[in-house]
């Protein structure tokens, strides 16, 4: 179990700690092998960082989706001990400056003691001379040709949700990248940066016409208007990605043999 992981890995100290790294499976690698898993533990980190980070207001669903878009795009490298200890070191002020919550588990929070452990945990592995991975003749993962099943099994299950809700569906906005690198999306720089300036915009509309209930939901929406006026808002660059892939599934929704052909490209082989 995770909290029992948590629990081993916190008794160590911080180089013992920096050493076990390379043990613990990434977020990137949990989100192919194990996406069960992977949102479970997140969902228990989430509410166990919040209450020992002295947060009393409960966590809006939509922050914790979004929370989980940012780990998965921008810190899929981190493991989720590797979360759970990045916030201990937080509150136990090992880092140069405390980042405020003002009692809201956001996005925002997150990135930016995210941003603090990268560095903290890069800083400690120069300082002692520690390899940033395992040799590569002792990494025991799945093969090349599993992964890419998984891979494929993704772009299917994202590509059929959408077929079904006309949405993409959460959790999935890494399939952006994944037919983005086959070069199947947009590469062009105007184009992606007017879809980047319709996503702030959409935010921005979607966050002015809330009709807030409490105080915590006032302070999220001032938050959130001001992480999408920040150059690369996570917020702002996740959901661009998400209208670029509904604008490549409308499309190819257009066409009977293209839809033939991407599927049959992602069918999972088996020998």
């Amino acid at each position: 179990m995770l909290s029992e992981k948590i629990a081993k890995v916190g008794k160590l100290s911080e180089i013992g700690f920096v050493k076990n790294c390379l043990e613990q499976k990434k977020i990137k690698e949990l989100a192919i092998a194990d996406k069960e898993y992977l949102g479970s533990g997140l969902m228990f980190l989430f509410t166990r960082i919040a209450n020992l980070s002295g947060i009393k207001e409960e966590i809006p669903q939509a922050n914790k989706n979004e929370i989980k878009e940012l780990i998965l795009m921008r810190f899929s490298n981190l493991s989720l001990e590797q979360i759970d200890y990045a916030f201990k070191l937080e509150r136990f002020g090992e880092y140069e400056e405390r980042t405020e919550h003002y009692q809201l588990f956001d996005a925002v929070f997150v990135s930016k003691v995210l941003n603090k452990f990268t560095e903290w945990l890069r800083k400690k592995r120069m300082d002692h001379n520690l390899p940033i991975e395992k040799p590569l003749l002792l990494e025991n993962s799945i093969s090349e040709k599993e992964k890419q099943d998984l891979i494929n099994q993704g772009v299917i299950e994202c590509f059929d949700h959408f077929k079904n809700h006309e949405c993409i569906k959460m959790g999935m906005i890494y399939i952006y990248d994944v037919l983005y690198d086959m070069g199947k999306l947009p590469t062009d720089a105007d184009y992606k940066k007017k879809m980047y300036e319709q996503a702030v915009e959409i935010i921005r509309f979607e966050e002015t016409q809330k009709k807030p209930s409490s105080t915590a939901e006032v302070k999220l929406i001032r938050e959130v208007l001001k992480e999408i006026q920040e150059p690369k808002s996570p917020k702002a660059i996740n959901k661009a990605k998400e209208m670029v892939l509904l604008e490549f599934f409308r499309k190819l929704l257009q066409d009977e043999s293209k839809v033939k052909e991407f599927e049959s490209e992602f069918n999972v082989q088996h020998n």
